[in-house]
């Protein structure tokens, strides 16, 4: 009876503790400045955001450590801002429009009960549309 009392308390809340659920953040955006969008560095502004926000464990780190850090286990997912991602949001300007990616690295093994501990902060990042002219792209962790 006493065990069941400390395994029901210990898993009551799941959303309580997920400050210790290490997610890598990259920024490669080299930003725009000039043209009709002025000066831009959105990579930038996310990862000032993200340190802001306590919800989840936050690392940030090169592209190297947040890929090798998912495979090995160290973190439970990556993100990917790739160098060109500020670039991308402003090509509506000139008509030529890119659609902007966001790399999405997982690691399944690390939580294979991910289906059922919908983490709300990552909502963003799971391959559904965050705008319609933004998407996540999620890949796998390269052998």
């Amino acid at each position: 009876s006493l065990y069941a009392w400390f395994n029901i308390a210990a898993n009551y809340d799941p959303y309580s503790n997920t400050q210790n659920i290490r997610i890598a953040v990259a920024n490669l955006d080299q930003g725009v400045s000039g043209g009709p969008a002025g000066t831009l560095d959105a990579g930038t502004e996310i990862v000032k955001n993200l340190r802001k926000n306590r919800e989840l464990g936050w690392r940030f780190v090169t592209e190297t450590e947040a890929v090798k850090g998912v495979r090995s286990g160290d973190y439970y997912a990556a993100i990917v801002i790739p160098k060109d991602f500020s670039r991308s949001l402003v090509s509506v300007f000139s008509g030529k429009i890119e659609r902007p990616q966001i790399l999405y690295y997982l690691n399944e093994k690390k939580m294979p009960s991910r289906r059922k501990l919908r983490i709300p902060a990552l909502r963003p990042f799971r391959g559904k549309s965050i705008r319609p002219s933004l998407r996540s792209r999620r890949k796998r962790c390269p052998d």
